[in-house]
């Protein structure tokens, strides 16, 4: 915990029965012009969070390469995603968090929940 950080963190932790902290850096890949929030109601759809762990046998470099240019444009193209944050972690903040190398936040329509043509963006076309 930072000084700065520590009274929110212990709020959190107090919550809950085990806690995990990254320090990331943030890239949009869409923002989100189809379903802006405004204050005090939600955003329409859903948010899927996705904790992505890069193989041993991969440079940094390699990795996070096909990610950005090519995962992210084969995503894009084939979902139906209305957001796209992408967040490189570049250091644990907590004891014992998990070394991930990226965590991803998407958001889908609510149709995307239950309809896997939706969620692939291709309504009607089962191929």
């Amino acid at each position: 915990m930072t000084a700065a950080m520590e009274p929110i963190d212990r709020l959190i932790a107090n919550r809950c029965s085990r806690m995990e902290a990254w320090l990331v850096s943030e890239s949009t890949a869409i923002k989100n012009t189809k379903y802006p929030s405004s204050p005090g109601s939600r955003t329409k759809g859903f948010s899927q969070i996705v904790f992505l762990k890069r193989p041993e046998n991969v440079s940094c470099s390699d990795w996070r390469r096909h990610w950005h240019d090519t995962h992210t444009q084969v995503a894009i193209k084939t979902q139906s995603n209305f957001e796209y944050q992408q967040n490189l972690v570049t250091r644990r903040l907590t004891d014992g968090s998990r070394n991930f190398a990226a965590i991803v936040e998407e958001c889908f329509p609510i149709s995307a929940l239950t309809d896997s043509l939706s969620y692939f963006d291709a309504p009607g076309d089962e191929d």
